[in-house]
Order: C-alpha cells, then structure tokens, then sequence
C-alpha cells in the first residue's frame, strides 16, 4: 500500500492570529501614548482588522508608545498606517496584544528590531522499494535547518537521526524499523535558531509479510522488560517461495527489515557499511554486491571486473567474507576473499582462497593476496601449508576454506590480516607489507596452548582443548598487551594429539588470549558444554559466529545448522535468550547485532 500525503506550512515562533476581516492593509506606526495610555487598536496586517480602525487611546501618529503592541492577532503588514482620530486618555489602555507579523511594516519587528525567524516547508511520505519495512520521507525547507522526522503507531515515540539540510534542498530521509501490517504516523521537525517547522501529520501503512516468510520465535530467560526494544538481529535467509533476502527481527522475532539483491543472491557475508549503505558478497553468483542506505542495490562486481589489477590468479570470488576497513592506508575500502584451483602434476587439485582489497567509489585494487602464491610450479605460498596438507573442508580438495577476515595493527602501527582457515583448523597473521604469514595459532601451529598464559610455570592443555573449524573471528579490547580474539568454535572435528575424533559432538564460544612473545595461548573465556543434555550445549558443524556486545556485558552466537540464537552474558555465562529462525536456507551463516536499525556502523566506527 501506497499513501503519499504533502504539506506546506508556515510557523512562526509567536503563534499566528486570525484576522479580522475589513481592516486596513497595514500597521500603523502606532501613535505615541501620552499619559501611559498604549497605543490603539488601529490598523493589523494583511487586512486584519482591529475594532475598525483608529483605537480608543491611539496617538495622533508618530511611533509606538512604550509597551504598545499591535491589536487583536494583527500582524506586521505591508506599510499602512493606522488610524489618527484617537488621543490618549489619562489610564487609557491599547489593543487586545496581537504581535508583529509577516513582512510587517514599522510596527512589525519584534522588541529588537530584527524580522521573526520564520521556516517554512513540505513533507510528503512514500513507500521504500527497496525494504518494506521502511519509509522515505521527503522533505524541503526553506532555511538551512536541522531535520528529524518522528514516527510511531500510538504517538510519535520514535525519531530518525538529526541530519543537517541546505535551504530549498529536497532530501529523502529513511524511516527504519517499522512492523509489517501497521499504520504509523510521521512529522517532519525542522529548527534553525530559535525557529521551528513542524510538518502536519503523515499516514502511512505497510504491506503485510509476504507469503513464507521465516519465523522466529524467540525463548526468554531473562524478562521481556530487560530487552531494549531497539535491538535488532540480523541474517540471510530465503522464504519458502525461494526468494533470498538478508533480514533483521527485533528480540521477540518481529522482522524489522529486508533487502534483496536484483539477482536473488545469497548473501552470507552482508555488512553494514560505515555511509549507511551495505556490502555482500553471493554464495549463488560469485559477485560482490552493494546497497545504498535505503536498500536499493548499487553495484554488482564479478571476479573480471579486478582481472587487469592483481598479481595474483583469482578464479571466483568466494562468499565467506566481506569486510570494510576503518583505519589505515586503506580505510573506506572493502576486502573479500576469492578462490582459485591449482591444478598439480599427479592429476590432482587444490581449491584455495585469496583475497583482494579494493575502493568501492574508484573500483581501484588497492591490494590482493593468495595461499597458492603463484600458480603451476606446485608450491603453497607458505611452506607451513604445503599441498600435501590435508584440507577437512566440505570436500578433501578443499583446502583451506577461510572463513573471517581481520583487520589490525601491531604496537608500532604496522598493519596485519588474521584469516581464518577452516580446513587447516588455523588462524593466520599475515602481514601486507611483505605478503609473509607471521604465525599460525592453533593445533600443531605455531603456539602452545596452556592452562595461563601469565603463570611462572603454565601447564600444556590436551589438543581438544583448541578451537576446531572455527567461524567468526572478532576482536576483544585486551586490559594487557597480549591479542584477546572471540570466536566459534565449531568443534567438528577435534583432534586429541593422535587422530581427529569423529565422535566428540559440541561446540563453544571461546576467547583465545595470545602472548606473541612467548608464542603461548590459553582458553580466558568459553560457553558451552560437551555433554549432550546440557542446558548450555550447542553443536553446530559449520557455520556460526560470534559478537560481543556494544555494552560488552553480552554476547551473541549463532548456531548455524538449527538457525538459532543465543545471548548469553559475559563474562559470566549464563544465557539469557534465545532465538530459532524456520527458513528453507541450508543454514544461517552469521549473525548481526545492532543497537537500533539506525545505528548499524556500531562496531565499525
């Protein structure tokens, strides 16, 4: 449903008085009062008249007496003067108090001589193509103003970020977070100075939820009165009709906001982009796609777009990641991963991934990178991973499977990528300066894990203690120099020093703390048991991630293969809610977390 409403309105500070019918075309220049009697009724603005003409204690003209002021509701006019009959008697009083109005002549100013401030304005609302739970108001002003429009069903409880518009510049401002199947109202609220516009009401409507849309339905531990109704989460899907969307619920499942890509994409990777826009790259088309901040598709890139601009061979762009960066020489940009074969004399393959770093505005590669390094002689770029490594990917070729991309910085400001690699169990430190892998932290990698990493004497812990195909990598803020990483580890399999264990079943949100000095690593925080029967029992084989919170007292997981999330709280561990998506996708692959559908750069501020 459609419904467009447009408005133009006047506002004064003062409120604007009716006027009177029949009076003169000006203010007069008021009269002065001899003996304290105020200035008469005489003549308003734009034919508004007060008591006809001249007032019962007017002056013979001249200007306006101390404290005179127009008459009844009269407004500052077009430079008439007023009645000339009347003469101040001894206690005679003035009109009824109507102010200076617009345009208005001598008489028209307020106390410091200065013309009112005065905006005026037209708002209309319209539906948003691109998310149907959203709406696009437009709005134009007059002055240079600071623009909101507050909404709600029952009142207007809700209001858009303040945004900074141009006088006579029409801009489009995005309403966010509605429900499906509801009428809303909306107000544009425009200020400069002491002056405000306030648009009439607008009503608006959205569609109902489409046929086969997933449910969610959410499980409470702590009460429904401690979620902030705010808080979104975030994944991709598809509807039982086969339409894939990335879509966002609020904590008690209701959706709250939906793209989808022109070409149907499944978009695993979608991030929220610093501008208000977003970025994905497609599991069903081997592209990188962007969005604007209304959700309109922007931009589809396939892998030849970048052929003439890498040192490396890149096949296919890969869907399991896309990042923008923040900080650096490459700030604004985005990386994502790529995969390549390498076809080996013996007959057999390798699928590896690279990754490129490129400009969204210019399209310019600013950087690219693979595991195979270059390709035909049959060496890996790092001989810590040679091709006779076996890959436990999807598939015995698949041979790294990365999965997360880092971006940060060492204490002398020298840049780092940590990539996650499924199918080596691994987490690499790869530096772009001198493309080199730093590091490798897992088992039988390049750290020790053990019980402290801060004891006197630490304690070496068994191989199953380590992280096992582990998926979304984030950073935690350390209270010490060692690198603290959140992850989930998805556990599946695990090896216990001797052989992988195809038997041991569950996962666990873990923080691995790494002292690179020592080149030792321990477990400083988990959840997640490894009996079956445990309220705290997760088991996801594939898939899944994790984020800490904004208030960092809480963290969000996704258990990838049954679509559910969990919250729990941090550090302490102990679940709070949880919530399971019905949807036909094959599994959720990550999970977003937003304080509001307005504040989506939260973590990448």
């Amino acid at each position: 449903m459609r419904l467009v409403r447009s408005l133009s309105i006047c506002v004064v500070l003062a409120a604007c008085g009716d006027k009177d019918p029949g009076g003169a075309d000006g203010a007069g220049d008021g009269g002065a009062a001899p003996d304290g009697g105020a200035t008469g009724d005489g003549g308003t603005a734009d034919g508004g008249d007060v008591d006809g003409g001249a007032g019962d204690g007017g002056g013979d003209g001249g200007t306006a007496g101390d404290g005179g002021t127009a008459g009844d509701g009269g407004t500052g006019g077009d430079g008439g003067t007023g009645g000339d009959g009347g003469t101040a008697g001894d206690g005679g009083t003035g009109g009824d108090g109507g102010t200076a109005g617009d345009g208005g002549g001598d008489g028209g100013t307020d106390d410091t001589g200065d013309p009112p401030p005065v905006i005026t304005g037209d708002a209309s609302v319209a539906e948003n193509p691109s998310n149907p739970f959203s709406a696009l108001v437009t709005v134009t002003v007059d002055q240079d103003a600071e623009l909101v429009v507050r909404y709600g069903e029952h009142g207007l409880t809700h209001e858009t970020p303040s945004r900074s518009v141009l006088a006579g510049e029409e801009v489009q401002v995005v309403v966010l977070g509605l429900h499906a199947d509801t009428d809303y109202q909306l107000q544009a609220v425009a200020s400069h100075g002491e002056a405000t516009w306030t648009s009439d009401s607008l009503s608006y409507s959205t569609a109902p939820l489409p046929v086969g849309w997933p449910v969610c339905t959410p499980t409470f531990t702590v009460s429904p009165t401690e979620v902030d109704p705010d808080e979104v989460v975030c994944t991709q899907g598809v509807t039982s009709r086969g339409q894939y969307m990335y879509f966002c619920t609020d904590y008690f499942g209701e959706p709250v906001f939906s793209i989808s890509s022109s070409g149907n994409d499944s978009m695993m990777s979608m991030r929220a982009l610093r501008g208000g826009g977003w970025a994905s790259t497609s599991y069903t088309s081997s592209r990188v796609v962007l969005f604007d901040e209304t959700g309109a598709q922007t931009g589809a890139l396939a892998i030849s777009y970048f052929d003439d601009d890498t040192r490396f061979v890149h096949d296919f762009i890969d869907s399991h990641e896309l990042v923008e960066f923040t900080e650096g020489e490459w700030e604004g940009g985005l990386g994502f991963f790529t995969q390549t074969y390498e076809y080996l004399d013996d007959g057999s393959y390798k699928l590896g991934n690279g990754l490129i770093v490129f400009d969204p505005e210019s399209r310019e590669v600013w950087y690219d990178w693979s595991f195979h390094g270059e390709l035909g002689d049959g060496e890996a770029m790092d001989p810590r991973m040679p091709y006779s490594s076996a890959g436990r990917g999807d598939y015995a070729e698949d041979w790294t499977h990365a999965n997360t991309i880092l971006h940060g910085f060492d204490a002398d400001g020298r840049a780092y990528l940590l990539l996650s690699v499924k199918s080596q169990d691994w987490v690499f430190k790869l530096y772009p300066d001198t493309d080199e892998l730093a590091w490798a932290l897992g088992f039988d990698g390049d750290f020790t894990l053990v019980d402290d990493v801060d004891a006197a004497s630490p304690a070496a812990l068994s191989a199953l203690a380590w992280a096992y195909h582990q998926h979304g990598l984030v950073f935690v803020e350390p209270d010490d120099d060692n690198l603290h990483l959140l992850m989930f580890d998805n556990g599946y399999p695990r090896n216990d020093g001797r052989q992988y264990r195809y038997d041991l079943y569950y996962s666990r949100l873990v923080q691995v703390e790494l002292d690179e000095e020592t080149m030792l690593a321990d477990i400083d925080w988990e959840y997640g048991s490894p009996s079956w029967g445990a309220e705290d029992h997760i088991f996801s084989s594939t898939c899944g991630n994790t984020v800490l919170l904004q208030d960092e007292a809480r963290v969000m997981a996704l258990d990838g293969e049954d679509a559910t999330m969990i919250e729990v709280s941090y550090p302490e561990g102990e679940e709070r809610w949880r919530m399971q998506c019905e949807t036909t996708e094959w599994c959720e692959y990550r999970v977003a977390w937003f304080p509001s559908m307005y504040e989506t750069d939260w973590a990448v501020r």
